[in-house]
């Protein structure tokens, strides 16, 4: 438990959310989830974590301490949801329950909307890169525009938003009229994130690096539409004209793999590319801490945690206009921020990193001065609790 204690109440939390590896060994967990709701829960009554899960997954409920953490396992998705309505009622029903989560303001904003309704207790949507104003999320997909007046309405009706970076709130503000007295800041920072800074690379590097190669641009994420990869592959191509001796790594995987692949085939730079998957978790800071540059060359987001993982790994970033940017990145100083889909900015200012390496690893060390004075765990995880606090004081 952290020892930086308030006077904080005994609450007991209802979380509606989509994250499996809460149910799943921590050894084989993606990410460090499991331990940051694991330290929520040390200053909560009860914490009640519902799972969107289907059966096929098999699943089971777990407890640790005074969490519980229960799957949904329906048939199919929207059995799924429908099981996650009837489970939230019943844990509201048979327990005192102070407030509700959820984690998205569409599916899980939606059946927090209707416990809400029903049983009268004040609903917290988190909005982490889902902005139905964000012109980006709506036109990726059909359903998207589809989804975004249901999110839209979720939006008005729930008592408190809970964002991660600047530009998601400054879009409800503007756009929704949302008041900024229902809108919380409060960013994902990993529990873990100093390992970020303490890993050791080279052996990675000397692996990574082939065929006379000196320099490495890394990405990590979801291998989807969201995260715009064929634009950094079109990029890449070109700056490899000028910069020969470089190398594109790719952490992560998703529905886009193929496509992508065939991509850097079709651009001819499939022997400059490595996708990697399957990574555990503990060993990508070595692989952040090999690269070079970082980049992120998505459509939107809301404050992806890898701009954090790059930055305490004491790396130059580039990164397109999406949410979280303006929170890590001081222009100039530290990485770059392009607008989406700007081909020649990305590329221009990679090249610049790649031709001065000496300014790149000045702007890792700014990276990592940013993060230890902006971004402490500690505070960012007692926040969340205060959050919690002040909605059940309104």
């Amino acid at each position: 438990m952290i020892s930086n204690s308030q006077d904080f109440k005994k609450l007991s939390v209802l979380d509606l959310g989509f994250n499996r590896d809460l149910l799943t060994p921590s050894e084989k967990a993606k990410g460090e989830t499991l331990k940051r709701m694991t330290l929520y829960s040390n200053y909560l009554d009860k914490y009640f974590v519902l799972v969107f899960s289907l059966k096929k997954q098999q699943l089971k409920e777990k407890k640790i301490g005074n969490m519980i953490v229960i799957p949904t396992n329906g048939f199919y998705r929207f059995d799924a949801l429908l099981k996650m309505y009837f489970l939230g009622r019943k844990i509201c029903r048979e327990n005192k329950v102070d407030i509700i989560q959820a984690q998205d303001p569409i599916f899980t904003g939606f059946i927090g909307y209707l416990l809400k309704k029903e049983y009268k207790k004040p609903l917290n949507i988190c909005v982490y890169g889902c902005d139905p104003y964000d012109e980006n999320w709506v036109e990726e997909k059909k359903l998207n525009l589809i989804l975004a007046p249901l999110a839209k309405f979720i939006i008005k009706q729930t008592d408190s938003i809970q964002v991660d970076g600047s530009k998601v709130s400054n879009s409800l503000i503007k756009r929704g009229g949302v008041p900024s007295s229902k809108i919380f800041y409060k960013p994902m920072v990993p529990q873990d994130i100093q390992k970020f800074k303490e890993a050791d690379g080279k052996e990675v590097k000397k692996e990574l690096l082939r065929n006379e190669e000196e320099k490495i641009l890394l990405f990590v994420g979801r291998l989807e539409k969201q995260k715009n990869i064929p634009f950094l592959l079109k990029s890449f191509q070109k700056i490899l004209q000028r910069f020969p001796k470089t190398r594109l790594i790719i952490i992560g995987e998703g529905r886009e793999g193929e496509k992508l692949k065939d991509l850097t085939r079709k651009l001819k730079i499939e022997n400059k590319v490595d996708w990697i998957k399957g990574i555990p978790y503990l060993k990508i800071p070595q692989y952040f801490k090999a690269a070079d540059i970082f980049v992120l060359p998505s459509l939107y987001e809301g404050f992806p945690r890898v701009l954090m993982e790059a930055a305490m790994a004491g790396k130059a970033i580039v990164s397109t206009n999406v949410g979280g940017t303006e929170d890590i990145i001081k222009e100039g100083e530290n990485g770059f921020i392009i607008p989406q889909n700007n081909e020649r900015g990305f590329i221009e200012k990679i090249s610049f990193l790649l031709e001065y390496p000496g300014i790149a690893q000045k702007m890792g060390k700014k990276s990592q001065e940013i993060m230890e004075t902006k971004f402490d765990p500690q505070k960012t995880l007692l926040k969340q609790i205060e959050i919690w606090n002040k909605l059940v004081s309104i």
